[in-house]
């Protein structure tokens, strides 16, 4: 086992030491920038372990942040082209004023069950809800807030 760790360039271990250090940032941290820099570490590092001899130190560096800066600018680019698209982060603001929402069907008392919708919202006319209150089958609601897909729902005040 030594002998095959010492025929590896040791740059090639360096950069995916650096690739798994970022990679591992990131996967606690939700940036999405420092992806893309792992990623070009991880280039860096399997085209030394490649080629050993190709590139120098300086080369490396400059392969790294070349590849890392045309992968966050493609990224910037796409997310820029489906920003529009929503998401179930904004979907409260979409939800919350959302008229003609009534129970259809309840358990545990009337504080757990499903809405409905007369218009479908995010695909769906039933949504399942969560309350504080007990509420009756028929009764209309309003949406407080959104878990998921689950939503928080109040008697309706006129």
């Amino acid at each position: 086992m030594g002998n095959f760790f010492s025929t590896i360039d040791p740059y090639a271990i360096g950069w995916a030491g650096i690739a798994v250090f970022l990679l591992f940032i990131e996967a606690n941290a939700f940036t999405s920038v420092l992806l893309w820099f792992g990623i070009g570490a991880g280039v860096v590092s399997a085209f030394v372990l490649m080629y050993p001899d190709a590139l120098s130190i300086y080369s490396q560096i400059i392969m790294f942040v070349v590849i890392s800066t045309i992968m966050v600018w493609a990224s910037k680019r796409l997310l820029k082209k489906t920003s529009w698209l929503r998401t179930s982060g904004d979907s409260l603001s979409q939800i919350k004023d959302a008229s003609d929402c009534h129970v259809e069907k309840t358990e545990k008392l009337g504080k757990e069950g499903y809405v409905r919708f007369d218009m479908p919202f995010m695909g769906d006319f039933r949504w399942q809800y969560r309350s504080n209150q007990e509420l009756d089958v028929g009764e209309p609601v309003e949406i407080l807030d959104i878990s998921g897909n689950i939503l928080k729902v109040q008697k309706k005040l006129n």
